[in-house]
């Protein structure tokens, strides 16, 4: 783990948040002394992390301290476009309009179903085409999470609920 870059966004989200550290120490029960040392990277453990991560109450916190902890992909949190669902909306339409493009115009179906090996301008094309398509998914990641903050849950509380139905459509076997 990289302590000091999660005590990093820790200390940004206190400061984006406008709440107290005193607060967030006491709602997560960690330790008074424990709780500043893992404020400044010292002796922070994963466990520790998520401790304070769930006692902000904040999905982007949470999303970017399990980032750091388990290498999930990101959430996009730069400046671009507005931190709202429609703002959110319209760049993911955009890229995914782009994406479409190079898929046909790269004729990635093609690569997909020979499963050839690609010479070096293919070989680019289809890396251009993957990066956009991951600012995509990455752009619907980060927007259904503002959609999930609208409804009060987490984007795992939200596959919870989902689970049963990815399951009856076999796109998923319990687990």
């Amino acid at each position: 783990m990289q302590a000091k870059r999660v005590a990093g966004i820790f200390g940004e989200a206190l400061e984006r948040l406008n709440i107290p550290a005193k607060a967030v120490q006491m709602t997560s029960g960690i330790k008074q002394s424990s709780f500043y040392n893992y404020l400044t990277g010292k002796h922070l453990t994963d466990e520790g992390a998520m401790r304070i991560a769930k006692s902000m109450d904040d999905p982007e916190t949470m999303y970017e301290i399990a980032h750091q902890l388990y290498q999930i992909l990101p959430m996009l949190n730069g400046d671009a476009f507005k931190h709202d669902a429609i703002s959110v909306e319209a760049y993911q339409q955009l890229e995914a309009e782009e994406a479409n493009t190079m898929y046909k115009g790269n004729h990635i179906h093609v690569k997909l179903a020979t499963g050839e090996v690609l010479s070096k301008k293919e070989g680019k094309q289809f890396d251009d085409y993957l990066v956009q398509r991951l600012q995509e998914w990455l752009l619907g990641i980060t927007l259904l999470n503002y959609e999930c903050q609208l409804r009060g849950i987490t984007l795992f509380e939200l596959y919870r609920l989902g689970e049963p139905e990815l399951v009856r459509k076999h796109y998923r076997k319990r687990g």
